[in-house]
């Protein structure tokens, strides 16, 4: 029989997202999807590097995304004329950290995955506070970390080990243990962005 052509489709699913918005948040990648009316088509490109898997950081972060969901804040800290960065290699944690903060009136620099992103902003925008995941895909890192504290600039770690060996320099900075609630989020920003 004929077959029918198809149509574009008219929302952005779980899919694209994945697709478009994770691998290159992740990935350092990109992805696209294109439907003709003879079907559809998708085309994944990224690089292959070696990095620690997100599943060996003991714990299953996917649990604690929202992923689109609702996001009430009410009634917490007003983050407003905070400029807060966000250094999270995982793209559904990047980004419901992101929409908690700008719920709670905050500004979000970022989120990036990478440290030379994070650098790139420290340096250009100035944050006022910082969120600072350990691990960006190869191993615990601390560059961006001893930049914010050679800068003044006061962060906490957002990890998901709990054997990691910090530096002694890090000795006083906070952790907050994955999986998290994001208002335990939006008050360690509030803290670190009051005077």
């Amino acid at each position: 029989g004929a077959s029918v052509p198809l149509a574009p489709p008219q929302r952005e699913g779980f899919g694209t997202i994945l697709i478009q918005q994770r691998i290159p948040y992740e990935l350092q990648g990109q992805g696209s999807i294109g439907v003709e009316p003879d079907g559809a088509r998708c085309l994944l490109e990224f690089p292959l590097r070696r990095g620690d898997s997100i599943l060996e950081t003991d714990t299953v972060t996917l649990s604690t995304a929202i992923v689109g969901g609702s996001l009430d804040m009410a009634g917490e800290a007003d983050l407003s004329g905070c400029k807060v960065l966000v250094v999270e290699d995982d793209f559904f944690l990047a980004k419901d950290t992101e929409r908690a903060l700008k719920r709670a009136g905050g500004v979000v620099l970022g989120p990036v995955s990478r440290e030379e992103q994070a650098l790139v902003l420290i340096v250009d925008e100035a944050p006022t506070c910082a969120l600072v995941d350990i691990n960006l895909g190869e191993g615990a890192q601390f560059t961006v970390a001893e930049v914010l504290q050679d800068r003044g600039v006061p962060f906490v770690f957002v990890t998901g080990y709990d054997d990691v060996v910090i530096p002694a320099r890090f000795d006083g900075v906070e952790r907050i243990r994955k999986p998290t609630d994001f208002r335990q989020i939006v008050r360690a920003a509030a803290r670190l962005c009051t005077p």
